[in-house]
Parts: structure tokens; C-alpha cells; sequence
């Protein structure tokens, strides 16, 4: 990944002290992918389970002392619930993220992709964002965002970096 700070394209070209390489290895990504999961997920994730699997339900079973249901609140301040049917234990490069949810990506026999929901995101309100409990070992940042902005906040600069979804989705089927 490079970030560029401002100012680094001027009228003699690229100026690369503005420019910051960082080279990510597929378990920094991993652990990126972890990180942001877990800050976004409306339940603990436990890693050696996997991701839980929820699906929508019409019974209104939820409990804050039960994390086999949910109650998510919509954009339009409906509440919709789901029940865990089980856990995805892949690799998390089997996993994109879409707005409202967390998806499994697979591939169909005939070459194209597909996504299931595993995990719906509650809508945060307003302009509201979540950071991460931790920052990333590999790198001097922390995840910050909301149900549809990854953003990187690199400590060092003091610079928030936004992380488009369907990139961090490119590069997941890419590391497949």
C-alpha cells in the first residue's frame, strides 16, 4: 500500500518524501481483516469458532445475555432479527464486506462469485464512527470507520486514510 501526504504530486513531478510505502503480507492483511471484524461485529468473535453465522428471524428471541440472537436496527429504525445457525471457520480471505453486513464469498461452479450474509452490522447513527480496540501490530494504525467506511488512522502523521470497500473486497477474492 502507499499513502500520500499532500503535496506529494507538484509541478516537478512526485515528491516521494511525501509518498509512504507499506508492503502488507497476507497474514498483516489477515490480521487487518480480524481487527476490523471484530470492531464492527455486534458480538465477541472468537476466532477459534470463526465468524458466527446469523440468518433472519421472525421470532423475537433476543437477550443481551444470549448471543445466538440479534437485534439489529435498520436505517429506517426498524428492528430486524436473527438467529446464529453456526459459525464460518475459513480463511478470512472467504470474506467481503457489503454496508449492512459481513458476507462469505465463494465461488460458483461456474467461475462467478457469490456472497452469503454471515453477519449483519448494526447502522450507526448519524455521522458516528467506531475505532478499533486495538491498533495493527504491523503498521502505527488503528481501524476507525462505520458499517460502510474502513478507514486507516496512521498514529504517526495523525492522518485518517479511507480504505474503499470494494478495493479491500478486490483484494480479498484476489488473495483466494
Amino acid at each position: 500500500m502507499s499513502f500520500h501526504a499532500k503535496g506529494w504530486v507538484n509541478e516537478y513531478g512526485v515528491d516521494f518524501t511525501k509518498v509512504r510505502f507499506e508492503l502488507i503480507s497476507k497474514s498483516n492483511w489477515e490480521e487487518f481483516v480480524k481487527l476490523w471484524i471484530e470492531t464492527i461485529s455486534p458480538v465477541p468473535i472468537h476466532w477459534s469458532l470463526g465468524v458466527p453465522i446469523y440468518e433472519k428471524s421472525t421470532i423475537n428471541s433476543y437477550s443481551e445475555k444470549d448471543s445466538t440472537c440479534l437485534a439489529i436496527t435498520s436505517f429506517d429504525k426498524t428492528v430486524q432479527y436473527y438467529k446464529r445457525t453456526g459459525y464460518f471457520n475459513f480463511p478470512v480471505y472467504y470474506i467481503s464486506f457489503k454496508g449492512k453486513s459481513v458476507n462469505q464469498l465463494f465461488r460458483n461452479s461456474d467461475g462467478t462469485s457469490d456472497t452469503r450474509m454471515l453477519l449483519p452490522i448494526s447502522k450507526l447513527e448519524g455521522d458516528t464512527y467506531i475505532r478499533s480496540s486495538r491498533p495493527l501490530t504491523f503498521m502505527r494504525a488503528s481501524l476507525v470507520g462505520n458499517e460502510s467506511t474502513i478507514c486507516l488512522f496512521l498514529e504517526e502523521e495523525k492522518r485518517l486514510v479511507q480504505l474503499d470497500l470494494d478495493m479491500v473486497n478486490f483484494i480479498q477474492q484476489f488473495l483466494q
